[in-house]
């Protein structure tokens, strides 16, 4: 049941256009953006330039998709409260297609942005932009997408089981809006690494960025003047939040409130 539910999740997710085309629109409109903005420097401080806005854009993408994959929870309270009392669908199995979905969607998108990037940004600069670990770029992002997809189930059925279906549609922005806030705190600004390591938000760009640049991130992202993050830690500080997420996931899972889904027009 597992594998066949994961299989359905995710050719429904691959199959919707309107879905796609707003993700890859997005990030098409804030690439072209960041290329029509960066001025011609030194191949080094293009190729930092590129990785900083590949880094950003990558993450409001997949956060982007996880939102709108999530709210579909919401719209499938009472099919879920249902299913996992009286079938042999759980709480677990459920999670775990979303999970492997969100990973393959993760991988997807990425490859995305990045052939967006080394296209707009190259022709931008007039020379190759290619990432440095292309490989380790997507690795990253299978990664980064179970984070996401996690991150926002937890938004979605803390609104659904406890403030009501009314309420999803004023959270469920809240991934890219935190996305948003400290995604350019580091960019502009330098934050201490403690609270990079502390934050998945920063230590998935820190790592996108490491990996598409093929240097250190910094606590100020491309400011290396900044001090140094490590790869390591920042690996660490995903893994430990994606599981930590999945298991308060599976929890709520199981005490997903029906609801009507007429509630959830109101405002």
């Amino acid at each position: 049941m597992q594998t066949s539910l994961a299989v359905c999740s995710l050719k429904g997710i691959l199959r919707n256009k309107t879905l796609w085309a707003f993700a890859g629109g997005f990030m098409v409109l804030w690439l072209i953006v960041g290329a029509l903005e960066s001025t011609p420097s030194t191949p080094h401080i293009e190729q930092l330039t590129t990785a900083s806005w590949f880094s950003i854009i990558a993450l409001f993408g997949l956060s982007f998709i996880a939102t709108n994959i999530a709210r579909t929870i919401s719209h499938a309270s009472s099919s879920l409260s249902y299913g996992f009392r009286f079938t042999k669908l759980s709480p677990k199995a459920y999670l775990a297609a979303l999970t492997c979905c969100a990973s393959v969607v993760g991988i997807i998108l990425v490859i995305l942005a990045l052939g967006m990037t080394f296209g707009l940004f190259s022709a931008s600069y007039g020379a190759s932009m290619a990432p440095s670990d292309p490989l380790s770029v997507i690795g990253v992002s299978a990664l980064v997408g179970v984070f996401m997809m996690a991150f926002a189930v937890l938004v979605v059925l803390v609104a659904t089981n406890y403030l009501g279906l009314r309420s999803v549609n004023l959270f469920i922005f809240l991934p890219l809006l935190i996305d948003t806030v400290l995604g350019n705190l580091q960019m502009n600004s330098t934050i201490p690494a403690a609270a990079v390591y502390a934050s998945p938000f920063n230590s998935i760009m820190s790592l996108l960025y490491q990996t598409y640049s093929g240097t250190p991130a910094y606590t100020q992202l491309f400011n290396s003047s900044t001090q140094p993050l490590e790869a390591g830690y920042l690996l660490l500080s995903i893994v430990v939040w994606t599981v930590a997420l999945l298991l308060i996931d599976m929890m709520l899972l199981k005490r997903v409130r029906s609801g009507q889904l007429d509630e959830g027009r109101q405002i």
